[in-house]
């Protein structure tokens, strides 16, 4: 029994995100913003389900395969697509993405081409910078809605419900992103024990969204 929970846990990151896509075409809402985050759940399902089955080879010997790529992809994918759903929720979000896209490409190159140097190695700087811009969405997101003059609970509204997932998974992980590199040299017991925090908020996050799509 503790050996199938296990196996369950270490593939998380797959099956989380099959909570939010039943929730989704269950009910298949028609919101504007709908469209990128239902994008961001096939494609991370795809990546997470490479990422894990490498990572299940390597782990059994059955292969070996770097899968950190897909680690530097899902960031990237995660980063835009979010950013797209924070265009259709607030006014103040055209003015953070004219500037935080770019920022986030531009200082990529720098990172891969003169920092790093290798794509091919999950990078703690761009995971940071991810958690980090996203998470200034999430702040703008919840002072617009403080502002606001609600006559509707926000927990009724489903983008409350994203953002608020996100904002958790998002700053529960900044510093292990940061330290990413780090831990994974010096302290590979300890980055273990946090990964799985890592994999609860994203389940949480998951749950979230599938709230969000009920709503």
């Amino acid at each position: 029994m503790s050996n199938l929970l296990g196996i369950l846990y270490d593939w998380v990151e797959v099956w989380a995100l099959f909570i939010s896509l039943i929730a989704y075409f269950s009910r298949r809402p028609k919101y504007n913003w709908v469209t990128p985050i239902f994008l961001y759940l096939v494609v991370a399902l795809l990546l997470n389900i490479t990422i894990d089955t490498i990572w299940y080879g390597n782990r059994y010997k059955i292969f070996e395969l770097n899968n950190n790529i897909f680690y530097n992809i899902h960031s990237f994918i995660r980063f835009f697509l979010f950013a797209w759903f924070f265009h259709f929720v607030g006014k103040p979000f055209p003015r953070l993405n004219r500037f935080a896209p770019y920022l986030f490409v531009g200082v990529a190159i720098i990172v891969y081409a003169f920092v790093d140097k290798n794509i091919f190695r999950v990078s703690s700087k761009m995971l940071a910078l991810e958690s980090a811009l996203l998470l200034g969405y999430c702040i703008v997101f919840f002072l617009k809605l403080i502002q606001e003059d609600q006559t509707v609970s926000p927990a009724k509204l489903p983008t409350f419900w994203i953002v608020g997932g996100l904002s958790l998974f998002i700053a529960v992980n900044f510093f292990t992103y940061l330290f990413l590199n780090y831990l994974a040299v010096n302290n590979k017991e300890f980055l273990v024990v946090i990964w799985h925090i890592h994999n609860f908020f994203y389940l949480v996050m998951c749950i979230f969204i599938a709230i969000a799509f009920r709503k």
